[in-house]
């Protein structure tokens, strides 16, 4: 394991923020975490959180650590795309994203790489995923204090890659020909009523790698049911608050952006837990599920230690509604697990983390051999300065496999209007 972490650039003698420092004695697998004996996960979260651990940990919660510092390393697919075609990777003009095709666009990035913030925030953006995956939500709303509001939304979410793809070599990475989609994805309503059967479609173009002075990043179109059309919609509006929540399109996963439109910074490389392969039911499985008094623990679960990254952006625009975002990133599969972002002003306004799943668990429903990736699970978004809140419960992601038909009917702005998919 000493061996795997060094390979990734993470051996942790002499880091540079405060958290490598660990504490005495380590952690050990299975042992049970209670409010009684928090202290022993407060050098193993990220210090902006443990200020907060109010909102996340809570008397009488069931944590356990789990495995320590476990190999989750991608298929071989994606291994071997690494090895090919890394090497022919660059960053071009305004640090854009020049001769990638499939994989890590970026492995073993040095902390002393003066680009390694922005090199690891592409790497975050292509992290290895299912490629092609659907899962039902719900969006729920609570006030401060734990109360859960009436409005939520239910409904189904899918997404997929349509070109960077380990099993498409034979085309180039791409599904179809002469593809200018990097991908596509879309949401259905099914609750409540007054929303029931709006649809959206969400295209990212592969422009998006591109100077952001050239790129075009993506459009989206809604279908509203009340209004029978399709209306369009830019994802330059990716930075505004979605349907009264305090998650903007860039927030889902922690990071949904364009890299080159920021300032990065690498901030450092740590040891943290967090819940990545996830043991509890949820929804919908368990829809009475504990998640605490203020309704955003997660602590009810089994929580891994995992290598991670610390990486920072400060917005170029003047327009963007953060002045900064630090986020806290599993470094062997680039996927996210805490952010913390701050207002205009400089002040603490949102944190972020995530639940998810090992493919290849035994609680994976409907699981594909072979995958070697993280299924998202639950989002949680705390709003620090007024207590409020969301949480995105997708408890049931899976993988699919589509054939090329089902992608073009899926991915048909025009089917938008014909009844359910």
């Amino acid at each position: 394991m000493l061996r795997l972490l060094c390979v990734l650039g993470l051996c942790f003698a002499g880091n540079a923020i405060a958290q490598d420092v660990s504490p005495e004695p380590p952690l050990q697998e299975g042992e049970a975490i209670r409010m009684d004996n928090l202290g022993r996960i407060k050098n193993y979260i990220p210090d902006i959180f443990w200020q907060h651990r109010e909102y996340f940990f809570y008397e009488g919660m069931d944590l356990k650590i789990g495995k320590l510092l476990e190999d989750y390393g991608p298929s071989d697919a994606r291994k071997a795309a690494t090895e090919t075609y890394a090497a022919n990777v660059r960053l071009g003009r305004e640090e854009s994203l020049e001769g990638y095709v499939a994989g890590d666009p970026f492995p073993n990035v040095s902390p002393d790489d003066l680009n390694a913030g922005i090199k690891q925030a592409w790497n975050i953006v292509y992290h290895h995923d299912a490629m092609e995956g659907k899962a039902d939500f719900y969006f729920s709303y609570w006030a401060k204090g734990g109360e859960q509001l009436p409005i939520h939304f239910k409904g189904e979410g899918w997404g997929l890659r349509l070109a960077r793809r380990t099993d498409r070599l034979e085309n180039g990475g791409f599904v179809f020909s002469r593809e200018k989609r990097m991908g596509a994805g879309g949401v259905l309503v099914s609750d409540p009523f007054d929303y029931r059967g709006i649809k959206v479609l969400g295209y990212r173009y592969l422009d998006w790698e591109g100077p952001p002075s050239e790129a075009k990043d993506g459009d989206a179109w809604a279908y509203i049911p009340d209004l029978r059309r399709v209306r369009r919609f830019s994802r330059a509006q990716r930075q505004d608050a979605i349907a009264g929540t305090d998650f903007t399109l860039e927030d889902f996963g922690s990071f949904q952006g364009v890299p080159p439109e920021y300032h990065w910074k690498h901030l450092g490389t740590t040891q943290l837990i967090a819940p990545v392969d996830s043991q509890a039911k949820g929804y919908p499985f368990d829809e009475n599920a504990n998640f605490g008094p203020t309704g955003f623990s997660l602590a009810n679960d089994v929580w891994d230690l995992r290598p991670v990254y610390v990486i920072e952006f400060e917005p170029k625009s003047e327009n963007h509604p953060y002045s900064r975002k630090t986020l806290w990133v599993d470094a062997q599969t680039h996927w996210p697990l805490y952010s913390a972002a701050y207002d205009r002003k400089g002040q603490l306004w949102k944190l972020m983390y995530h639940v998810r799943r090992w493919s290849e668990s035994p609680t994976q429903p409907d699981p594909i051999a072979g995958q070697r990736t993280f299924f998202p699970l639950c989002d949680v978004l705390v709003n620090a300065k007024t207590g409020t809140g969301n949480r995105i419960e997708i408890w049931n992601a899976r993988a699919t496999q589509l054939s090329k038909k089902k992608i073009r009917r899926m991915t048909d702005v025009g089917r938008l209007s014909q009844g359910t998919r």
